[in-house]
């Protein structure tokens, strides 16, 4: 890569290289402005003008990494998720990196301190976390108060709080909070003989993983079932219960897993059918079977004994999103439909009742959301208490309760609820000049969005600094807060 050098011009100078005190006497006496502009120290211009602290596109230097501050950004976001209380990043180089809220350590940093609210040098100068030796994250997962890694070799690791064995090692002590708690000293999660992970998901308090041979193991909180074991026991807080110890989900004969999703309290699968069970808390209707009976926590209610959920005729599902109290699926022509928990719209539709705890609300009688004229969803997420749609056009719209900004809609008024909110009367979020998103995320107060420049931006509650922007003020719920003016997270920088 190649440094850089700042170009003062003014009209007066016409361009001519010369230090800064000088450009200031020559320029601004006369009442000029000083324009700056970054060069290659190999002469080849950088395209474009910039302020002094402006970030600018050096593609002629370095193959189009951002520079800030005369910097060339070699950093770039792969992967990534937002917790509850705070956001996490895979990065090109395949480290890990957390910031936000910290107090049970699932920052993975061996202390409780917050990270990122105070000033963006929190943000550029993050550690990464220490997962191994021999060992780099495919994957980053952000729970509540809880982080787990999908490593190189499809092994998991968690860390942060662990008062119901959510970290999966026999104990409740949480990991990360102390010094010597990380990278080899924190075992790899017992997922069984020969059992490796292909995804991993993880809920309030408790944890999921899909496993090389398409079977689901969960653990951690069971007090609603969400481990799917027929029994209320929580799993991973004592010896012996992980591992070949801990039995596969039953899903069914012939049933295997595509995809698993968490909620607070709830678990999903999208099955090799493309059909989808749910179980665990079923308040509010969110498991989808017309009732509010817990699923899960007896014996004889998983397997074939628990029903598929009736999305319509002819529908299946092609992902899945389990949100705290509601779930949504992506079906098979792009539409999207929400059940669960209804109150502040964050089903889309047009009002706050709670669908599928009741008969006859599910299949064919749930209409699908209206995301707007030719538009349909490429991915959905579902958090805490809104929703999001990924478009068609790469575009992003969101639903629910809008206090902090979450909804990017630079106001907190709850959208979804009421007739006429959804569909063409739902502006796009604004992301920025000609920027498109490529991934969006959102477990709890804010939302994320990885853009097709490989930045990142994140807008909603931002009192832990969890936004990324050395603060700790919310984004988003004031009007010019998005778009331009709304800076992409910076997570490291070099100047070679």
């Amino acid at each position: 890569m190649q440094k850089f050098k700042r170009i003062y011009t003014c009209t007066y100078l016409s361009a001519m290289p010369i230090i800064l005190v000088v450009a200031l006497m020559a320029c601004e006496l006369r009442g000029q402005p000083i324009t700056y502009q970054y060069v290659c120290t190999n002469g080849t211009a950088v395209s474009g003008d910039v302020s002094v602290d402006g970030i600018e596109n050096c593609s002629s230097c370095n193959g189009g990494f951002p520079v800030i501050n005369g910097k060339c950004n070699h950093y770039y976001v792969s992967e990534f998720d937002a917790g509850s209380y705070h956001t996490c990043a895979v990065l090109n180089d395949n480290s890990a990196k957390c910031w936000g809220e910290n107090m049970n350590g699932h920052l993975g940093q061996g202390n409780t301190n917050d990270i990122g609210r105070n000033s963006t040098d929190e943000i550029v100068n993050i550690p990464a976390i220490d997962l191994g030796s021999n060992t780099s994250a495919l994957k980053v997962i952000a729970g509540h108060l809880h982080t787990c890694a999908l490593l190189s070799d499809n092994s998991v690791k968690c860390w942060g709080l662990n008062g119901r064995g959510q970290l999966g090692q026999g104990h409740t002590s949480n990991m990360g909070d102390d010094a010597n708690e990380m990278g080899d000293n924190l075992p790899a999660i017992d997922l069984g003989s020969g059992k490796t992970a292909l995804q991993v998901a993880t809920g309030q308090t408790h944890t999921c993983a899909l496993l090389n041979d398409n079977s689901v193991k969960c653990w951690g909180y069971n007090a609603r079932g969400q481990l799917g074991q027929g029994h209320i026991s929580n799993i991973g807080d004592d010896a012996n219960e992980m591992g070949d110890n801990l039995p596969a989900i039953d899903l069914g004969s012939g049933k295997t897993a595509l995809q698993v999703a968490t909620g607070t309290a709830h678990t999903c699968a999208l099955l090799n059918d493309n059909s989808v069970k749910c179980w665990g808390y079923s308040g509010q209707g969110r498991l989808g079977q017309g009732t509010s009976t817990t699923i899960g926590d007896d014996a004889n209610e998983m397997g074939d004994n628990l029903p598929a959920i009736d999305l319509g005729s002819g529908k299946t599902a092609l992902q899945i999103t389990a949100g705290g109290s509601h779930t949504c699926a992506l079906l098979n022509d792009n539409s999207v439909k929400c059940w669960g928990d209804g109150d502040n719209g964050r089903l889309g539709q047009g009002n706050g009742a709670h669908i599928g705890d009741d008969a006859n609300e599910m299949g064919d009688n749930l209409p699908a959301i209206d995301l707007g004229s030719d538009m349909h969803a490429v991915q959905i997420i579902a958090s805490s208490s809104h929703t999001c749609a990924r478009l068609n056009d790469n575009s992003v719209k969101c639903w629910g309760v809008g206090a902090s900004g979450r909804l990017g809609s630079g106001n907190t008024n709850y959208i979804g609820d009421d007739a006429n909110e959804m569909g063409d009367n739902l502006s796009a979020i604004d992301l920025g000049s000609g920027r498109k998103a490529v991934q969006i995320r959102s477990a709890g107060h804010h939302t994320c969005a990885l853009l097709d420049d490989n930045t990142l931006k994140c807008w909603g509650r931002g009192g832990s600094g969890q936004l990324g922007q050395g603060h700790n003020s919310n984004l988003g719920d004031q009007a010019n807060e998005m778009g331009d003016n709304l800076p992409p997270i910076y997570l490291g920088y070099s100047d070679n």
